[in-house]
């Protein structure tokens, strides 16, 4: 179980809540390693995302996240949200 948790809000897209988690994580200062964020995640999510990530990855949350991690750096995701394309998950 980890120790961190961060809910996403009930409406609240995905690319705004990695952004807003992202946020919350720089002023923790710390570092967290891949696993550990997408367990955080993998948790967090609200009842929409992960029924359409549910949907869309059959072995669910963590292989969607460990997909993300694979395809898209954060630094990419924060700096050009605009332009990121995760399959019509937004």
């Amino acid at each position: 179980m980890p120790v961190l948790t961060f809910p996403q809000f009930e409406h609240e897209p995905f690319l705004s809540y990695l952004s807003r988690f992202n946020d919350y994580r720089a002023q923790l200062n710390q570092n967290f390693q891949k696993w550990k964020i997408c367990e955080v995640i993998a948790i967090s999510l609200n009842s929409e995302s992960l029924g359409y990530i549910e949907f869309t990855y059959p072995r669910g949350v963590l292989e969607f996240c460990f997909y993300f991690f694979r395809v898209f750096s954060f630094c990419v995701l924060f700096e050009d949200e605009q332009n990121l394309d995760v399959g019509g998950f937004v």
